[in-house]
């Protein structure tokens, strides 16, 4: 997403670079026929072929002038900004997807409230079993063992009103 959101920037920049340049280069254009139109106007009291050849600069100038104005509009509009996809992992939308449907299922907001606690607490046993069983020192691993059992007995107490 971030190389993406780069890339567009970077092309974003040649495109007003590009289109900076080329209106240089129209202004430039512009100066040379406004004084190619100055010097037929200054001769066309010589010939009546220089009548024609006025009416032709004049037209290229206003074709090119008419052309730099629209660069400087693009160039003053607001560049396209890239667009931020966020993507969700499968698993995260998956839990998402499951909460959502659990919550619709319960009206009442304690039970709903109950169901992500419970859901959220068999996950961390789960993960803290995973973890246990990684431990690889026996002895460390069956303390560990102990204070799960102990923190299961204080609660199946609490639950039994002891």
């Amino acid at each position: 997403m971030i190389k993406e959101k780069q890339k567009l920037e970077k092309q974003i920049a040649q495109q007003e670079a590009d289109a900076t340049k080329e209106k240089s280069l129209l202004e430039k254009d512009i100066q040379d026929l406004e004084q190619q139109l100055e010097d037929a106007r200054e001769q066309s009291s010589d010939n009546e072929v220089s009548e024609k050849e006025i009416n032709r600069l004049t037209q290229e100038l206003a074709v090119a002038e008419s052309r730099a104005k629209q660069l400087e509009e693009n160039l003053k509009a607001k560049p396209i900004e890239a667009a931020t996809v966020e993507i969700v992992p499968e698993s995260v939308q998956k839990e998402l997807d499951q909460l959502r449907s659990k919550m619709n299922e319960a009206t009442d907001p304690a039970e709903v409230k109950f169901k992500i606690r419970f859901e959220s607490l068999v996950n961390e046993f789960n993960s803290t079993l995973e973890v246990l069983s990684e431990i690889g020192d026996s002895v460390t691993q069956s303390k560990y063992t102990n204070a799960i059992h102990k923190l299961m007995d204080k609660m199946r107490a609490t639950l039994e009103g002891e």
